[in-house]
């Protein structure tokens, strides 16, 4: 999973082009068995991936690469970048976006975590989840929907402290049931 970065002011198209320059040198170069996802990014600045059609732009270049090139979906990045996942039905049209700009078949992770941060605010700031402002409602919605259920989950949740504290790995847990119920497991 990488960060498709920022354009460095040198637009979105020169951007693009410099990650799709990138994926053509790496993907000859990983084994087969590697697969690279793009994750989404909260718009901030020149930041890059924030909206779908550019991921899906990157993918559509290297359709010889299909089964080893997808996308990363992060619920705090969709948040900040002000794809509304609030309840069921933003939360469908935003699967719907992201269906016809990449397919949702190219889904392949979910970094589950929650924000403190206003829809469309452009700042990336994981919170656990149900410690921010995302609504369960929208993420139940995305983690039910049986067009992703091939898609790994994993919890992308700060932690307290640097060290093994018994107080994260409590609240870890609590997060995984949490995580799992949201997942209807």
């Amino acid at each position: 999973v990488f960060h498709t970065g920022s354009h460095r002011g040198t637009g979105v198209e020169a951007g693009l082009a410099r990650i799709a320059e990138a994926l053509a040198r790496m993907l000859p170069e990983t084994p087969p068995e590697v697969m690279l996802l793009l994750e989404n990014d909260v718009g901030g600045g020149g930041s890059l991936g924030h909206s779908f059609e550019q991921l899906g732009t990157v993918l559509h270049l290297f359709p010889q690469y299909a089964t080893r090139l997808g996308i990363c979906i992060d619920t705090a990045h969709l948040w900040g970048a002000g794809h509304d996942i609030s309840s069921a039905t933003s939360t469908l049209q935003v699967l719907q976006q992201c269906d016809d700009a990449f397919g949702l078949e190219r889904l392949e992770v979910i970094h589950l975590n929650d924000t403190k941060m206003a829809l469309g605010s452009h700042r990336d700031a994981h919170a656990r989840i149900g410690e921010g402002i995302i609504p369960e409602e929208g993420l139940y919605t995305l983690l039910r929907d049986p067009r992703l259920q091939h898609a790994a989950v994993l919890l992308e949740t700060p932690i307290k402290t640097d060290a093994d504290d018994k107080e994260d790995w409590e609240h870890d847990a609590q997060q995984l049931l949490l995580a799992k119920k949201l997942m209807g497991l």
